[in-house]
């Protein structure tokens, strides 16, 4: 569908008579504000190093990735033994939570707390930190799925620093021919049906009946 000129027009109309912004201040800071989903460096990252890794990864560098997965692998180390410490905070802050003083509170009805008695044992971390750090957790997941997914496909075209895939070698397909057996040495033509035994091949020649020479004739 064809957008004519007075349908443009009209657009630029409506669009001055929004309310604002007029400028970019609220949104000059979205690639930081959304910054785990941004397409390239942003305020939060490091650019020079950005271009540096490239540039690295480009170069068929091994050592750069190799370190980036000891990293990786370290600081999951780190957030293993970091996960029972939280869980055994959390279960015990339910099991503790601070107790107050009812009695003294003359809207105890209501969801005002009276004078604090015992503040009991809570988490460091609230609930709201930590379903921030869930949402987090969530996009590490992803990226690192994403993440050995081109690992694969970098491995698949350029298996050894940067070298071609070698060209398919060529597989003998050749079956090996079995010995006959020795009931059909003097007629090794001849097939054995599955389930019946051969009888020994005769040596008398002169009985054109038992000569291979005459069977094959035969069945030709």
């Amino acid at each position: 569908m064809k957008i004519t000129d007075d349908k443009i027009e009209g657009n630029r109309r409506n669009g001055k008579k929004s309310r604002g912004p007029r400028d970019t201040s609220s949104t000059r800071f979205n690639a930081t504000k959304h910054g785990l989903l941004a397409n390239g460096p942003t305020e939060l990252d490091e650019a020079e190093g950005f271009r540096e890794t490239f540039r690295d990864l480009k170069g068929g560098d091994t050592q750069v990735l190799n370190n980036f997965i000891y990293e990786c692998l370290a600081l999951l180390m780190v957030r293993m033994r970091r996960i029972p410490r939280l869980e055994a905070e959390c279960i015990t802050g339910a099991l503790h939570p601070p107790v107050y003083d009812e009695t003294k509170n003359p809207l105890s009805m209501t969801s005002l707390n009276g004078p604090l008695l015992d503040p009991g044992q809570p988490a460091r971390l609230r609930q709201g930190h930590v379903d921030c750090l869930l949402k987090l957790q969530r996009y590490e997941t992803a990226f690192q799925t994403m993440f050995f997914r081109f690992m694969d496909a970098v491995k698949q075209g350029r298996p050894k620093g940067g070298e071609p895939l070698p060209a398919p070698a060529a597989v003998d397909l050749t079956v090996p021919h079995e010995q006959t057996d020795d009931s059909l040495s003097g007629c090794s033509h001849q097939q054995v049906l599955e389930g019946e035994f051969s009888e020994p091949a005769r040596q008398e020649a002169a009985d054109p009946a038992n000569d291979c020479s005459a069977v094959r004739t035969q069945d030709e």
